[in-house]
C-alpha cells in the first residue's frame, strides 16, 4: 500500500521526467512549496548591522508560512541570515552548492515546504530554471513563495522582511 509521500514522490518524478521531455522548466512538485530569499544586507562577507536587524525580523515575516526544511549556501552571511529562522522554527540549517539547485532542492522534499536563502548569483538561475514569472527576489528583504502553478510554471506570492 502506498503512502501519500510515496504517491507524491512518484507523481513528481513523472512530472520532472515529462518536463525534461517537453519543456525547459523544472516544475515544482505537487503539494510542495519553495520559499526563496536573498541573504540579509551585507558588509563585505558578513551581515551589516542593518542585515543583522533584518535577519532578526525574518521569523516574524514568515509567521504562518510553513517551513519543513531550510537550505542555504555555506557562506557566513547566508548562515547568519538563516540562524534566527532556524532557531525560531527548531530547524537545522542545511547547506547546498548552487549547481543544479532546482532539482537538488526538490529531491527528497516532495510534499514539503522548502526554504532557500541564497545569493543573487544563484537565485537568478534558480528562478529561470523554475520558469517563475516576474523578477526574482534579489533585493534585500524580498521573499518569494512559489507553489505549483499552470503549465509547469510556479505561482508566486511575495512578502518583505
Amino acid at each position: 500500500m502506498f503512502s501519500r509521500r510515496h504517491f507524491l514522490t512518484l507523481t513528481s518524478a513523472a512530472a520532472l521526467t515529462a518536463c525534461a521531455e517537453t519543456g525547459p522548466f523544472t516544475p515544482i512538485p505537487p503539494a510542495t512549496q519553495l520559499v526563496v530569499l536573498r541573504h540579509a544586507d551585507k558588509d563585505d562577507q558578513f551581515l551589516s548591522p542593518q542585515g543583522r536587524r533584518r535577519a532578526a525580523r525574518l521569523p516574524a515575516a514568515l509567521d504562518g508560512v510553513e517551513i519543513d526544511v531550510l537550505y542555504t549556501r555555506n557562506l557566513v552571511r547566508n548562515l547568519d541570515t538563516a540562524a534566527p529562522l532556524a532557531r525560531a522554527r527548531g530547524l537545522r540549517v542545511r547547506t547546498l552548492p548552487p549547481e543544479g539547485l532546482a532539482t537538488t532542492l526538490f529531491r527528497g522534499n516532495v510534499g514539503r515546504s522548502i526554504a532557500w536563502i541564497g545569493n543573487e548569483s544563484n537565485i537568478v538561475p534558480l528562478w529561470e530554471a523554475l520558469g517563475a514569472p516576474g523578477s526574482p527576489p534579489t533585493d534585500y528583504g524580498d521573499i518569494a513563495i512559489l507553489t505549483p502553478g499552470r503549465n509547469g510554471r510556479p505561482a508566486v506570492r511575495r512578502l518583505r522582511y
